[in-house]
């Protein structure tokens, strides 16, 4: 509670790992309801069963974010590494949007692929498929590189480039006909210097996520961003002296400085601009 004691009102994506698997989540997102926080939530779907479809909707969160990584059960299961996961994460979106209907309760679904080898072929039947079991919105986001995978099988390659170029032009396509992706051109365009570990261009600079962003994982420690180190723990520090400390000060500057491209959704460069539109989006969806 020491963030809305320094901030007032805000808003905090639950993320893992996988949220639901944590003892007591729903307990936690019903507080954020019942205290004025603006609580979303991304998870891959396994654990939105009928009963956990309906706390979610009761607890009013103002989106609920599903992982998709491909148009069917036989992709998306060996990408994600759990058989079934797919036909799961449909039945929960559907739960979902009957509890929605129930409680009258509206808010976006989200549906959010990550961009890699295996599955940028099929990024544009990702999109209508999205549509077909009920989501909302499709939000994309590159593969990083940090895992074994990501290095050996997952990163688009050279010789992939030019048709990874034309699913990108596809999907700018799509947008501008109504598809409802909620990444601007800009960010979709820049997806193909990002595999090819280009820096960010200007344009995209200075970085504003050490300005905006404060996470906190499950030991309570803090970052500004992922690539720099923690700035304190809400354990033994409340959010102000956190934010305003020496070590948030430092990062704050490198962040600033930083020339990496990063095209995570969540800390994207979003002009306001971007922001009404995707606002306007989620609207007529």
């Amino acid at each position: 509670m020491s963030v809305k004691e320094f901030v007032g009102e805000f808003s905090i994506n639950f993320s893992g790992g996988e949220p639901y698997i944590k003892k007591g989540f729903l307990d936690l997102l019903a507080f954020a309801n019942k205290n004025g926080i603006h609580a979303g939530v991304t998870t891959n779907g396994y654990c939105m069963t009928r009963e956990n479809a309906a706390k979610t909707v009761a607890a009013r969160p103002f989106n609920v974010n599903m992982s998709v990584d491909g148009p069917n059960a036989e992709l998306h299961d060996y990408l994600r590494g759990q058989p079934g996961l797919f036909d799961r994460l449909s039945k929960g979106i559907g739960y979902l949007r009957e509890e929605q209907e129930k409680q009258n309760v509206l808010f976006p679904i989200n549906v959010k692929p990550t961009i890699n080898r295996l599955n940028f072929r099929h990024l544009p039947e990702i999109v209508t498929g999205a549509q077909g079991i009920g989501a909302t919105t499709v939000n994309f986001q590159p593969v990083n590189r940090w895992t074994p995978e990501t290095f050996e099988e997952l990163w688009i390659e050279k010789e992939d480039m030019e048709e990874f170029s034309q699913v990108i032009a596809r999907l700018i396509e799509m947008k501008k006909n109504g598809a409802p992706i909620m990444n601007s051109d800009e960010v979709l365009r820049l997806m193909i210097p990002h595999f090819a570990e280009e820096k960010a261009p200007d344009s995209t600079r200075p970085c504003r996520v050490g300005l905006r962003n404060y996470w906190i994982d499950t030991r309570g420690d803090v970052k500004l961003c992922d690539e720099f180190p923690v700035i304190g723990n809400v354990k033994t520090a409340s959010a102000r002296e956190i934010w305003y400390g020496e070590k948030a000060q430092k990062v704050r500057r490198d962040t600033l400085n930083c020339g990496k491209l990063c095209l995570i959704t969540c800390v994207s460069q979003k002009t306001i601009l971007d922001k009404v539109k995707m606002g306007m989006k989620l609207l007529k969806n």
